[in-house]
């Protein structure tokens, strides 16, 4: 490859190159000459993981000199593919070389067939003498030089074409070398050359794209004036600018044939060759769905495949908003292969295969790899060529559509979400001011959403909105609902939370800190009912460290610290790592021998209370000979106070109730204890 340049200062530069190569040993080397002289090392290429997959790598010391050069790249080895390449001024050359300047290009008009060169401008910076030497490069005849060792030498024996001499400079220890062309004509016109750069040749398009024509110009004794773009006979556009492209809007279904007409500043015109493009209708088919084959997706994922000529562009959008640093892989079926796909915006990725024939059977899945874990969605098969847009489309909104409050907690409300839709899934979203949240349901099940993180006794107004999978919005759109917080009853010692410093809680998770001497015991249950695989690990704040906690039933974790002071004040937090991902608590302050109240467990409490019967109808008796009781409270399982007792304490009525287990708290002065109890 030969590219002209034209260095401006004399020096040391780096250059900086984007490539890419699939080949596990990577590729190349290639290396930089001018004039037949190297000047650069061999530059081997890395592997990049992938032919589509861009990487930039930086070489120094590539020395250049003053002037306008023909700079060649030699490729040794291939297995790579070479991008934009960046030359950047780094430091100036050891030594001061001559500058070569072989004058102006020079015009001649038959029956002339003599011209004189002229070098006159070459020059030494330094004072030192030169030489100078003149050679034909190429040309229609070979020509006669009065003296090339002249500064401007007469030639002859010219006939009509284009000749190139070079003329190379020596101050005795650098040389240098400049090129001039002789434009030998009957009318003293050279015609300007033009070529379409792009699109190339057999490209296809889609109907209503714009098809941006750009072309590469020169003229040897002038400049290109004007460029005129057609359609077979056609005129569809024109620059006078240099760059001389042109955007075509509209281009009608079907082959078109594009050629580009370079006119000169003296009127001479040329022709480029025909680029042969392709416009066809569209043709896609777009599939919505929740199939994972591996992991799970909360809402699901789109997935669209449209042929456009040989060509599939295969996107995927991802529809789960509680993903963050998604990238995504394209997998093909048969045979298996894994392909990075490109970011088009947002969660939508995209990947073009080129080399179908219409009519073959495609299936492509794609893994979202995404922070805490991974999904693939189910392989989807694609026909290449058809279009589904049609009668197929989804066009049935959710029907039914209610939306309700369900437990209420000091610091959560839950939202109870019903609709229908013959896709079998619904996509509701629930809305706090500027904040939402998305659950996906099954069509005509209810579906639980908790709201976590609210203030306690404090009143909200939510807003549900219900969609199917292809964005069809319910009717009665939007729902508004409003619920008041209960009031808070957490303490530093224990409580519920749905606050996370990492990752999120659907539901949220209990704590519970006690002082047992100079040990601390750490409590923590996880109270989300969609997480498996659960274990936990207590997180000291300072200085950080990390232990495994016991497991102590369900989501239930412990762990005893010793050695803890009377008044010293701790900062705990729990992970919760589970199957695809984690959750960590906030920090919490707890002051070792605190007993916050009535918030800490009564062991003595908790050792002679009894409750009968159990399962119970209608009244829960309860008996406690060691401590006097000051209150009782019902509970639903994730903590909304159901029932608040100050005396008769020793017959509780649940006959209100319904069937059921419900938790039980007894308070006395010395704490509390809580158990659960089912009300059949």
């Amino acid at each position: 490859m030969e590219y002209t340049i034209d260095v401006q200062t004399a020096g040391k530069y780096d250059m900086s190159f984007r490539y890419a190569s699939g080949n596990s040993s990577g590729g190349g080397p290639f290396y930089f000459e001018i004039d037949g002289k190297k000047i650069s090392q061999d530059i081997s290429v890395p592997n990049s993981n992938d032919w589509d997959n861009w990487a930039t790598k930086t070489v120094s010391n590539i020395e250049l000199n003053k002037g306008v050069k023909k700079l060649r790249l030699f490729i040794v080895d291939g297995e790579f593919n070479l991008g934009r390449m960046t030359f950047a001024y780094n430091s100036p050359l050891s030594y001061v070389p001559p500058v070569a300047d072989a004058g102006q290009n020079v015009v001649v008009t038959l029956p002339n067939t003599t011209a004189v060169l002229d070098g006159s401008l070459s020059k030494d910076p330094e004072g030192e003498t030169i030489t100078y030497s003149w050679e034909q490069i190429y040309g229609p005849s070979t020509i006669t030089f009065s003296d090339n060792k002249s500064v401007s030498p007469s030639v002859s024996n010219l006939v009509e074409g284009v000749y190139k001499c070079k003329l190379t400079i020596s101050d005795g220890t650098y040389e240098d070398s400049s090129d001039v062309l002789i434009i030998v004509s009957s009318t003293g016109n050279s015609s300007p050359s033009i070529s379409i750069t792009s699109p190339s040749d057999g490209a296809a398009f889609r109907e209503n794209d714009d098809i941006t024509i750009s072309t590469i110009t020169s003229d040897l004794d002038g400049s290109v004036a004007l460029v005129e773009f057609y359609s077979g006979d056609t005129k569809i556009g024109e620059d006078t600018t240099d760059s001389f492209e042109f955007t075509w809007s509209g281009a009608s279904i079907g082959n078109h044939q594009l050629t580009a007409v370079a006119t000169d500043n003296n009127g001479a015109k040329t022709t480029s060759e025909i680029v042969n493009v392709t416009v066809s209708e569209k043709r896609s088919c777009t599939v919505t769905s929740s199939d994972a084959q591996q992991g799970s997706f909360s809402t699901g994922y789109e997935v669209i495949y449209e042929t456009i000529g040989n060509s599939v562009v295969i996107s995927f959008t991802l529809l789960d908003t509680d993903k963050s640093g998604v990238v995504a892989y394209l997998w093909k079926e048969s045979p298996f292969g894994e392909t990075q796909m490109e970011q088009v915006s947002g969660l939508t990725f995209s990947k073009t295969i080129s080399g179908f024939t219409i009519g073959d059977t495609i299936s492509y899945a794609c893994k979202f790899a995404f922070a805490g874990g991974l999904s693939a969605t189910k392989y989807v098969s694609y026909v290449v060529g058809d279009n589904c847009s049609g009668s197929n489309s989804d066009t049935d909104a959710p029907e039914n559509f209610t939306a309700t409050i369900g437990d209420v907690t000091s610091r959560s409300v839950e939202i109870l979400l019903n609709a229908t839709d013959d896709s079998g899934s619904v996509l509701y979203t629930v809305s706090i001011g500027s904040n939402s949240q998305d659950i996906k349901g099954d069509s005509g099940a209810e579906t639980s959403l908790i709201i976590n993180n609210l203030n306690p006794e404090t009143s909200y107004t939510f807003n549900a909105i219900a969609k199917d999978l292809t964005g069809n919005l319910a009717s009665n759109n939007p729902i508004s609902i409003q619920a008041t917080t209960n009031e808070d009853t957490n303490s530093s010692c224990s409580g519920e939370s749905g606050e996370a410093q990492q990752g999120a809680f659907a539901s949220g998770y209990s704590y519970n800190f006690e002082t047992i001497g100079t040990d601390v015991k750490f409590t923590f249950e996880l109270l989300d009912a969609d997480k498996s695989g659960v274990v936990a690990y207590l997180w000291r704040q300072t200085p950080f460290s990390e232990i495994g906690m016991d497991n102590a039933g369900g989501k239930k974790f412990t762990k005893t610290i010793s050695c803890f002071t009377n008044g010293e004040t701790t900062r705990y937090a729990c992970k919760f790592a589970y199957a695809g991902g984690l959750a960590v608590t906030k920090y919490f302050s707890y002051t070792v021998g605190d007993k916050c109240l009535l918030n800490v467990e009564d062991h003595i409490l908790m050792q002679s209370v009894r409750f009968f019967p159990n399962p119970v109808k209608s009244i829960l008796y309860i008996d406690s000979p060691l401590r006097t009781l000051e209150k009782v409270e019902i509970y639903s399982l994730i903590g909304k106070k159901l029932k608040a007792f100050n005396s008769n304490l020793e017959n509780v009525y649940v006959d209100e109730l319904s069937s059921g287990l419900y938790l039980v708290r007894v308070s006395s002065k010395d704490g509390s204890f809580t158990t659960k109890f089912l009300k059949e």
